[in-house]
């Protein structure tokens, strides 16, 4: 009866084994899309549009460039402004004296071979930051975290709300390279003249040196003044996972205005708000 019994749980096992059947399961590729990263600057040299396709989510390709696009943008007093490839990254510049405007409204046109986009932005006035200061924090500290945080006094200079990006340089080198340091924030919970003391970054003492400040280092704070709609954008690219960013794999439920593809294009006014020298 035993073996009987381990004559019948074999059969059964071999059965089992004998009805698998590998599921080759077949995944749409998303349509390629074109993906734009837009920027005029109140300063000269810092304008700039970058075209490429969007890839699929398992694809291993880089991003494909587009180089031979027809690139122009028109403010609001009809002055048209002609953007010209540079080399083969997608990177189209303007003249090099070219500057925008705060108050100017910015209109851009892309014509490329399968299409057009098209994308409207307005700069807002330059914001500036007071004493700006980095701390050192350590274990026993009740408030802070251990480490290097980076403080800022900003002053609400108008009634209606405010969006701000903030961008940090060590010895001149910019430290956000990801979009998960995208540091974006508003006032709405202040009035007018009202003055925000900020802590805008924070270096963990868990960091390897070379990824924190150390004494001596100067630490230089950059406000941009945006938009609501691009400070929602930044949050939601900030928090949404991506493989390779805005030209890489196809990116999920990020706000774009570009009529016609995806992205953003942003008109914003820079102002160098402080530079401090580290301490111990």
């Amino acid at each position: 009866m035993k073996n009987l019994s381990i004559l019948l749980i074999s059969a059964f096992v071999i059965l089992l084994s004998s009805c698998t059947k590998v599921v080759d399961l077949k995944l749409n590729e998303p349509e390629s899309k074109v993906a734009v990263d837009g920027l005029i600057s109140n300063r000269a040299g810092e304008s700039f549009i970058k075209l490429a396709y969007t890839k699929g989510y398992l694809s291993s390709d880089e991003p494909e460039t587009i180089i031979d696009a027809q690139v122009s943008v028109r403010d609001n007093r009809g002055n048209l402004i002609l953007f010209t490839a540079s080399g083969n990254d997608g990177l189209y510049l303007p003249p090099t004296d070219f500057v925008g405007e705060v108050g100017k409204t910015y209109t851009l046109d892309v014509q490329y071979e399968g299409g057009s986009l098209s994308a409207e932005s307005t700069m807002n006035d330059t914001v500036s930051g007071n004493n700006v200061n980095v701390i050192k924090a350590d274990v026993t500290d009740p408030y802070l975290d251990a480490g290097y945080h980076l403080l800022a006094t900003i002053k609400k200079y108008q009634e209606e709300d405010n969006y701000y990006k903030a961008e940090i340089f060590i010895n001149g080198v910019k430290q956000m390279t990801t979009a998960s340091d995208i540091i974006a924030f508003d006032d709405l919970m202040f009035e007018a003249g009202e003055e925000l003391e900020a802590r805008l970054y924070t270096w963990a003492e868990t960091l390897e040196d070379d990824e924190k400040p150390q004494m001596g280092d100067v630490v230089t704070l950059q406000l941009i003044s945006i938009s609501e709609e691009t400070y929602k954008y930044l949050i939601a690219l900030s928090e949404t996972p991506m493989q390779g960013g805005l030209f890489g794999k196809t990116p999920a439920n990020v706000p774009s205005n570009i009529e016609g593809g995806l992205g953003w294009f942003q008109a914003s006014s820079y102002n160098i708000s402080g530079e401090v020298v580290v301490q111990e």
